[in-house]
């Protein structure tokens, strides 16, 4: 090509040199431009912001009411997933806001499913026993299996309940934690096992399991401290049981093996291993996987899924987690950004005891009431991003940091007074 608009050196110098020809000329006429020179920026009370984004609300009778309830109502309306984030777990009133939560967004938004930080195995076994709604039969089924629910509080079974009872849609809770114990597991595996000898060594692993998670307190022995022998020898029963991918045995063989390994993790790094890391990154990549399973399942039905994720609060940021990890909540985001849809997080804070609200982190400070509310609240955390970097002065370089990812990794934090620590009447199960 030729001229000043053709890809040879001459033609682009000519072009440059026009345009800046053309420039000087306005510049010399003042045209330049033309635009008002820049007022100052009005000055911004941050304390009005923060004001203006905090509604209260009512937690009463598994409902939700009030200014709060009325902002995530419609700010929910139109997402693909709600993302709850907890803390602390097995508190009183988290997994209640949850549960009233969860009956808003199912009543008014169209959700269907949850998706917990349970084992699959835990919730396969409470929708056997037909105990939705029924938390006493709920407990009752678990009683086999100390460790396998890892939050066992009255109220997270109550949730659980709640959410196993919607008989419109098959499969509407969707466990995806890593194997919590392994008793369950290696009892279904006996039943399949194709030879004697794979029955035979299935069977002295169930005697092991059986004996170690015989006490809610001794969870972590098969998994986690003598992982460094239970993962080979799960390691090499797969591989002398060589089961079809995607068969019951090969999902059952596969969880063991991947609970063992997160384990075998944490336990190394206790030891001095740089493997910590790895703990917190294997553990939400089996996380998301295992939402994929389920999700594939329901997408079948035509109907786009819909689904609340009650999940600790590390799982659920925007982001990657405090403990360095892209986290399932991410994938969730990120997920709904590809079906055209949108995700939306709520960090849930709960103060427990007399002294719970002087407890609270001190890089949550900036963003709460001095004194402790007398009613629940709802802060939009959107509403501050523009000012994330007033909010974080005068923290530390850390507080500053956490602050920051909060307030960027979640939509709302809503803030949960007055609470105590769950009860644990049905099961007498404590927290893993």
């Amino acid at each position: 090509m030729h001229g000043t608009l053709g890809t040879g050196g001459h033609g682009m110098r000519m072009l440059r040199r026009s345009f800046w020809l053309a420039v000087s000329a306005l510049s010399l006429t003042g045209q330049a431009f033309a635009a008002d020179a820049p007022t100052a920026a009005p000055a911004i009370d941050i304390t009005a912001v923060l004001a203006r984004a905090t509604l209260p609300f009512e937690l009463k009778s598994e409902r939700l009411s009030g200014a709060g309830a009325d902002f995530l109502l419609d700010a929910t309306k139109h997402v693909q997933f709600v993302l709850a984030g907890e803390n602390p777990h097995d508190d009183h009133l988290v997994p209640m806001f949850d549960r009233a939560l969860y009956r808003e967004l199912r009543e008014h938004q169209g959700f269907r499913y949850a998706v917990v930080e349970q084992d699959p195995m835990a919730i396969e076994t409470l929708s056997a026993a037909d105990a939705a709604g029924n938390p006493q039969k709920m407990a009752t089924a678990l009683k086999p299996y100390p460790t396998m629910l890892g939050f066992a509080s009255d109220e997270d079974l109550a949730f659980l309940g709640d959410a196993l009872s919607d008989r419109g849609v098959d499969d509407p809770v969707w466990g995806v934690e890593q194997a919590q114990g392994a008793v369950r597991y290696l009892e279904k595996l006996a039943q399949l096992a194709p030879t004697p000898a794979l029955r035979t060594r299935t069977d002295a692993l169930l005697r092991e399991a059986r004996s170690l998670e015989a006490d809610r307190k001794g969870w972590i022995q098969f998994f986690g401290l003598h992982s460094l022998t239970t993962l080979p020898a799960l390691q090499h029963l797969r591989d002398d049981w060589s089961p079809a991918e995607g068969t019951e045995a090969d999902l059952l063989l596969t969880g063991m093996i991947k609970s063992s390994e997160i384990y075998t993790y944490a336990v190394r790094a206790q030891a001095g291993e740089p493997v910590g890391l790895y703990n917190n990154t294997t553990r939400e990549a089996w996380l998301k996987q295992g939402f994929m399973r389920h999700y594939r399942r329901a997408s079948t039905t035509g109907a786009v899924p819909k689904v609340l994720a009650k999940f600790g609060a590390w799982h659920m940021y925007h982001g990657r987690s405090p403990g360095s990890a892209w986290t399932f909540g991410n994938f969730l985001h990120e997920f709904a950004i590809a079906n055209g849809s949108e995700a939306f997080g709520i960090y849930a804070l709960a103060s427990e005891g007399p002294k719970g609200w002087e407890e609270i982190d001190a890089w949550l400070r900036p963003l709460l009431p001095r004194d402790e509310p007398v009613t629940p609240l709802v802060i939009d955390l959107a509403a501050l991003r523009p000012f994330a970097k007033r909010y974080v002065t005068g923290l530390s370089a850390k507080d500053a940091d956490a602050l920051r990812d909060l307030i960027h990794g979640y939509e709302a934090l809503v803030v949960l007074p007055h609470s105590k620590p769950a009860t644990f009447g049905l099961t007498g199960y404590p927290h893993l």
